[in-house]
């Protein structure tokens, strides 16, 4: 249970009529949350990685599917689950009706695995997935409009805007911040990311040594950790650049994030971008990611080139320092991106419209079950 999940679940969980529970396991890669508003039931599954080499296996207790415990089932929408079709079965013969929640797509989809989560799509009662464009191509593709759902991945802002306040009333602390990690003039360029390779974070060291004689002060701070980041270092070092690239660990808790974000002053996430990109424009930065959707998540719908931040040409390492170098170099360009970016998350990107969405499901699911019409909430 991820705490990025817990504003969304507290929410949820105050919608009037809606008791809701989570079932949920846990990863040695993520930190106990405590839920807020809601119940909570244990159950550890058997995760990607130890079943057959990436399938998991997320069956849930016995007995707990059943009327007389819950009357809407929401599932996670993913083929890699084997239970997924037991566990729809077993909600089916229960009476229970079920919203299949998920991405409703995969970066490297395979024609059978199209067709499997169609095809589990269709025995649910509802889907909900996380953009409009997903949605529609579900539709396309022959899931019925009327039973599809879209919520809008989203971070909670209420952390965020108390940190910018905390930090707007201590310039001369958030100077002296700033003063002891960034290198005079910048550009500061912030990533917080798992380090994978999927997210191809090298290419942001090589943007560094790429670009230090152009811009002297260029530096990157690289917030997260993870497998790659022995190999991030080394290739900062093979690139003379290990004091211009600073490693923090993993940071979980806002208050220890801010700092980072209010002093930086470009978001690069340079492929397989997700609620980062949430994260990053929610304190007004501009994000920097690649041109080619399908190496995104989701939430890749919020970007809009040069409105609030900057699409890059795929693969291209020229491409993305070319795009570095403009913020940098134009003022009123990363002004007007960076003013997109807040009023893009602040505006449209919120919690509440997410549980609209959430709501909608499961409150369309149940009507369906009831055969009443008159309950439908459109998305």
């Amino acid at each position: 249970m991820p705490k990025y999940r817990v504003p969304v679940f507290k929410e949820l969980a105050a919608r009037p009529g809606l008791d809701v529970t989570i079932c949920h396991g846990r990863l040695p890669s993520i930190p106990e949350t405590v839920p807020d508003g809601y119940k909570t039931l244990f159950k550890q599954y058997r995760s990607s990685g130890t079943l057959f080499g990436g399938f998991e296996w997320h069956s849930p207790p016995v007995g707990l599917i059943s009327r007389r415990n819950f009357d809407v089932a929401i599932l996670q929408w993913n083929v890699r689950i084997l239970s997924l079709p037991l566990t729809i079965l077993r909600c089916r013969l229960a009476g229970i009706p079920v919203v299949l929640w998920g991405h409703g797509y995969s970066k490297h989809e395979a024609s059978i695995k199209a067709k499997m989560r169609k095809l589990m799509g269709l025995l649910g009662d509802a889907v909900l997935v996380y953009n409009r464009t997903t949605a529609d191509a579900l539709v396309q593709a022959g899931v019925p409009r009327a039973q599809t759902f879209v919520a809008l991945n989203a971070v909670d802002p209420t952390p965020i805007r108390r940190e910018m306040d905390y930090w707007k009333a201590r310039p001369d602390e958030l100077a002296a911040f700033a003063s002891k990690l960034w290198l005079p003039g910048g550009p500061n360029l912030l990533c917080v990311s798992r380090l994978l390779d999927a997210n191809r974070i090298d290419r942001v060291v090589s943007a560094v040594a790429a670009l230090k004689g152009r811009l002297p002060g260029i530096r990157a701070v690289l917030v997260g950790s993870g497998p790659a980041e022995g190999a991030l270092r080394a290739l900062a070092a093979e690139l003379d650049v290990a004091d211009r690239v600073h490693f923090t660990g993993a940071i979980y808790e806002e208050a220890d994030l801010a700092p980072y974000f209010l002093t930086a002053h470009q978001f690069v996430y340079p492929e397989n971008i997700g609620l980062s990109l949430n994260h990053g424009m929610a304190y007004g930065l501009p994000i920097i990611t690649s041109n080619r959707i399908d190496s995104q998540n989701p939430e890749i719908e919020a970007l809009r080139h040069e409105h609030n931040g900057m699409l890059y040409a795929h693969g291209s390492d020229e491409a993305m320092q070319a795009a570095i170098a403009r913020i940098a170099t134009d003022p009123t360009l990363r002004n007007t991106l960076a003013t997109g970016a807040y009023n893009t998350i602040h505006g449209r990107y919120t919690i509440e419209r997410m549980v609209d969405g959430m709501e909608a499901s499961i409150r369309y699911a149940l009507a369906i079950r009831r055969e009443d019409p008159s309950m439908f909430a459109t998305a």
